[in-house]
């Protein structure tokens, strides 16, 4: 993709539809996993990514989500696979306690690794 049409192909999609709080307990966002699965999955086929960032930090949730197991590498901690044409990183959500840079600074040693180049 030229450059110029990347931020054509982002997006953030929140699995919990819902407003509200500072955090989530798994069984919260496990409802709403299993309740909005389909329309996540429409919008991600919409968007065609061709990385996704998610911060479900399960395997379990994301399996929900797509409606099949999931089989994930582990990359420093991380989990990632592949969503149809899209490579996913099971990553921190951007509210995680940790700085800032040192979780861009994991990301990007995560997507510069061979094991995640060759998903």
């Amino acid at each position: 993709r030229p450059p110029e049409n990347s931020l054509r192909h982002v997006a953030c999609i929140n699995v919990k539809k819902t407003g509200g709080g500072s955090s989530s307990v798994y069984d919260d966002i496990a409802h709403h996993a299993i309740t909005h699965a389909e329309l996540i999955r429409k919008q991600v086929a919409i968007i065609g990514p061709d990385i996704i960032i998610g911060g479900l930090r399960g395997y379990d949730l994301w399996s929900t989500l797509l409606g099949k197991k999931v089989e994930m590498e582990v990359i420093e901690g991380i989990g990632v696979f592949r969503w149809g044409n899209a490579k996913v990183l099971d990553f921190f959500h951007p509210s995680n306690r940790f700085p800032h840079s040192m979780s861009y600074a994991l990301l990007c040693r995560v997507v510069s690794s061979e094991k995640f180049k060759s998903i």
